[in-house]
């Protein structure tokens, strides 16, 4: 992967990562507020993997 290259993930996998920590319906709600950025393909919704890697590194920084 260059480093021009963005990787997305699914609804599905972001909430697989975060490990139950929210409910779809929060994540779909964030998305429409826009506070999860997104890309739409088709009906599904792509979310930028580095916006995950941020959430997590906000999270463990706020139990530290």
């Amino acid at each position: 992967m260059t480093t021009n290259e963005r990787r997305y993930i699914t609804v599905a996998e972001f909430l697989e990562a975060l490990g139950g920590r929210l409910s779809k319906n929060t994540v779909y709600s964030a998305i429409n507020r826009g506070e999860i950025p997104c890309i739409f393909i088709g009906r599904r919704r792509l979310i930028p993997e580095d916006a995950l890697t941020q959430m997590l590194q906000t999270q463990s920084s706020r139990k530290g």
